[in-house]
C-alpha cells in the first residue's frame, strides 16, 4: 500500500497540494511522537526543551576539538570557494560569492566531528527522548559564514517545518553579537491553533510560497501577542545548542570575523 501511494504521488505530484493530504501526513508524523523521560539521563535538558524549545550548553566540547574539526574540514571549504568541491552541499554560485555555504555529510570528512559530535550518545539520547524512539539523524553538515554584510533568507524569522524537527548546533568558532549568532523565539515551538494556516500554506505552496518565513511586521506582532522571548545564542567555541525547529528562529547577518558551526538534524524519516 505504501509503495502504491508513493508511486501515485510521484505520478501525480499535485495530490500533495491539498488539505486532506496535509492532515494525513500530520497524523502519520505525530503518531509516534512522545516525550519520554525514561530515555534520558538528563531530565533537566528535556525540561528546558519542553518549556522553551531550546537549551544552550556552554563548554560542551573544548576549543582544541573545535579547532581540530575546522582543520579537518579546511580543504573541503577551500574547494567550495574555488568551485572544485565534488561532494554534496548548499553552495550555489551566489552562496559561494557571499562565502556563506553548507557542506553536507561532514561526518565522512572529519573523523573528529563524527566521533565527538555527530555520534555523541547524549545528543542521540535527547533526540529520542524529546521527539520519538524512531528519531534518526539525517542531515550532518557544516555551516559557514565567512564574509560580513550579507543578508541571507535564513536570517529572516521562520520555522523549518511543521514536522517534528530537532537540531543540535555546535559552534566551532567564538560567536558574539557580531558573529552571526543564532536567534530563537522561546516558546514558539508549542503547537497552537494560530499556526495552522502557516503549516497548511507550507505544505500546499512549498518552496514557491513563503515556506515558513514571516514578514518583519508579522513576526513583531506574533512576538508581542504570544509573549515570545527573542533569545540570542552567543557563546564560545564548543557551545552546544539543542532546539526544536518547529519553533520560530533565524540566523543573523555576520558583522565581523567568521562563524562556523556543525548541524546535526533529527526527525522521523521512516514511517
Amino acid at each position: 500500500m505504501k509503495k502504491f501511494v508513493q508511486d501515485l504521488i510521484e505520478k501525480y505530484p499535485l495530490i500533495k497540494r491539498n488539505r486532506f493530504y496535509y492532515h494525513l501526513q500530520r497524523y502519520r508524523q505525530y503518531r509516534p511522537c512522545e516525550v519520554a523521560y525514561t530515555l534520558t539521563t538528563r531530565p533537566d535538558i528535556l525540561d528546558a526543551l519542553v518549556k522553551d524549545g531550546i537549551i544552550v550548553i556552554e563548554n560542551y566540547l573544548s576549543r582544541e576539538i573545535c579547532d581540530a574539526i575546522i582543520s579537518e574540514l579546511q580543504e573541503s571549504a577551500d574547494q567550495v570557494l574555488q568551485g572544485t568541491y565534488k561532494g554534496k552541499g548548499d553552495f550555489a554560485e551566489h552562496q559561494v560569492k557571499q562565502k556563506s555555504f553548507r557542506i553536507h555529510d561532514v561526518d565522512k570528512i572529519s573523523n573528529t566531528a563524527k566521533e565527538k559530535f555527530f555520534d555523541d550518545k547524549l545528543i542521540f539520547e535527547i533526540a529520542k527522548a524529546y521527539v520519538s524512539k524512531k528519531a534518526a539523524s539525517y542531515r550532518r553538515e557544516a555551516d559557514y559564514k565567512l564574509e560580513a554584510g550579507h543578508l541571507l533568507s535564513s536570517d529572516l524569522a521562520h520555522f523549518d517545518d511543521w514536522r517534528h524537527r530537532f537540531k543540535a548546533f555546535l559552534y566551532l568558532t567564538d560567536v558574539s553579537i557580531y558573529n552571526a549568532p543564532f536567534v530563537y523565539y522561546k516558546g514558539s515551538h508549542e503547537q497552537h491553533p494560530w499556526k495552522y494556516k502557516y503549516h497548511l500554506e507550507y505544505e500546499i505552496d512549498g518552496e514557491s510560497g513563503r515556506y515558513g518565513h514571516f514578514f518583519w511586521q508579522e513576526i513583531e506582532s506574533i512576538k508581542k501577542e504570544r509573549n515570545y522571548e527573542e533569545f540570542v545564542c552567543i557563546g564560545k567555541a564548543g557551545t552546544l545548542i539543542l532546539a526544536d525547529f518547529r519553533g520560530i528562529h533565524k540566523g543573523t547577518t555576520l558583522k565581523s570575523g567568521q562563524r562556523i558551526l556543525l548541524n546535526n538534524t533529527f526527525g522521523i524519516v521512516a514511517l
